[in-house]
């Protein structure tokens, strides 16, 4: 084993899920293929082994090979290539860094970063991400069918990863790669750990770098975070830290009223919080202990970009949801009054999200969320809720209506703090819309009638006056006011051409 002398950090762990992932993903051939060639040493580092220490089924298998000496990392991917019948792509040819994507896996191949392991380790980001294991160790317990693997620790990543810390050991982490200060807080979520003192001393010391991060890189990050459920205290830390502002500077948008005017309920305080009951209900809906939870849940998971689900868009609408308040304030008498605060929340909460490279859909998403959320709150507060406001609602917001009443219920606990489950009213209000939205002869009746039939039956050309008589007959319809085609015929015969709604 030439390439462990002077490896002195050695501890032996139990890697039964890597080698149960290397399995079912037939590579088994390919590291013995590796691992016998002379002209190179292969290194599994960091993810994988990372993930197998947590006990739990890997649903795909991402491999960082690291090989020494550098320059043979394109020999590498070329062979894995031929091995596996997957081309590899070229990430940065400066740095020997490819990769091949499967089926089920990926495969990064990265050139030694320098002359000796020790070195490279000291360079990877955390010390739970500096754990490598020399690959004849990995054949050996493949072709002798055992799972306890002596693993190289030079910098107590094993430890660290038992007291859940992150910890980075290298002093210069956060300059070399600012995006690491976000990494962190996304581990910090992952593992429900704690961040070192030292390192986040170094975070926050290194965070106006973020500046030179590019949007995309931190929009993932970002969006990783809130993958948690329970991404709230981790966002708590962040705005303590001044980290997420760097990025996200909305909430210091509301220091000035909250200091002046808001201190009974502050801002920023009912923004953070708002997402935190979201997280609650959607909890509560994962645990199907929510009413038509399944139908929920099924929403909330669909996705306009692969990765970025719309529970995740729907907690930064929570964040973004009242970020127009500190421009549109103004008084009657004593009272504090914020008219047309949705309107120019969801202008401002636009370009962030285009300059942070969301798609076009999801800026759409979010942005009818924020206009649009003082909607629920008004249509609860109705002595009696009639289906023909029900219909209108969802007709008007479409498939953004379920979503925009979990963020207007959020938004109502947020406002009351009041445990989860208690605010009795608003979740029956919600519970009974949901419910009418469920009924598709109530919110998407199918027309008796077309625009041909419409134009035909009172001589008229297309217009715009056929496209809303078409929407008043369907309303009609979901009303229960006209039952059938004839039904229809005699109510457009009966509408005048210069009467139309």
């Amino acid at each position: 084993m030439a390439g462990c002398k002077g490896l002195n950090q050695m501890n032996k762990i139990d890697l039964s899920v890597l080698l149960e992932s290397i399995k079912n993903n037939q590579l088994e051939d390919l590291l013995i293929t590796l691992s016998s060639n002379p002209s190179f040493e292969v290194y599994i580092v960091g993810g994988a082994i990372r993930d197998s220490l947590s006990g739990l089924p890997l649903p795909s298998l991402d491999l960082d090979l690291m090989i020494k000496p550098s320059h043979q990392a394109l020999n590498v991917a070329e062979i894995i290539s031929s091995v596996t019948q997957k081309h590899y792509f070229v990430l940065d040819a400066e740095r020997n860094t490819y990769r091949i994507q499967g089926d089920r896996f990926q495969i990064d191949v990265n050139g030694i970063r320098a002359n000796e392991v020790i070195d490279d380790m000291f360079e990877r980001d955390f010390s739970i991400n500096s754990i490598c294991i020399y690959l004849p160790e990995i054949v050996g317990a493949i072709e002798q069918k055992y799972s306890i693997v002596p693993v190289i620790d030079y910098f107590q990543g094993l430890a660290d990863f038992s007291n859940h810390i992150i910890r980075a050991q290298n002093p210069r982490a956060f300059i070399d790669d600012p995006l690491r200060i976000l990494r962190s807080f996304r581990f910090m979520a992952l593992f429900s750990g704690s961040i070192g003192d030292t390192t986040l001393e170094a975070m926050m010391e290194a965070r106006n770098l973020l500046q030179t991060v590019s949007k995309e890189r931190i929009r993932d990050e970002f969006v990783k975070i809130l993958f948690s459920s329970h991404a709230y205290p981790i966002l708590l830390q962040m705005e303590e830290t001044s980290i997420l502002a760097a990025f996200f500077p909305f909430l210091d948008f509301f220091n000035e009223i909250d200091e002046k005017y808001t201190q009974k309920l502050q801002v920023k305080t009912h923004s953070l919080e708002t997402m935190f009951y979201l997280e609650q209900l959607l909890i509560r809906i994962d645990q199907a202990n929510f009413a038509f939870a399944r139908e929920m849940d099924t929403i909330l998971k669909e996705e306009f970009t692969p990765g970025r689900p719309k529970f995740v868009l729907l907690k930064i609408a929570g964040l973004l949801h009242d970020i127009g308040k500190p421009f549109t304030l103004s008084f009657e008498g004593d009272r504090l009054r914020f008219f047309d605060h949705e309107q120019k929340g969801a202008i401002l909460a636009t370009e962030w999200l285009s300059e942070m490279r969301f798609s076009n859909q999801e800026q759409d998403f979010i942005s009818v969320l924020i206009e649009n959320h003082m909607r629920p709150h008004n249509l609860s507060n109705s002595d009696i809720v009639t289906d023909k406001a029900r219909y209108r609602f969802f007709r008007e917001n479409k498939e953004e209506s379920i979503p925009l009443l979990l963020l207007a219920l959020a938004d109502a606990y947020a406002t009351k703090r009041i445990r989860m489950g208690e605010l009795t009213s608003y979740e029956s209000f919600v519970e009974d819309m949901v419910r009418f939205s469920l009924i598709p002869a109530k919110v998407k009746p199918h027309p008796f009638l077309d625009g041909t039939d419409v134009m035909n039956l009172l001589v008229i050309n297309p217009s715009k006056e056929v496209g809303n008589l078409l929407e008043v007959l369907l309303e009609q319809q979901s009303l229960g006011l006209i039952k059938n085609r004839e039904e229809a015929i005699n109510f457009i015969k009966n509408k005048k051409t210069n009467n139309f709604v």
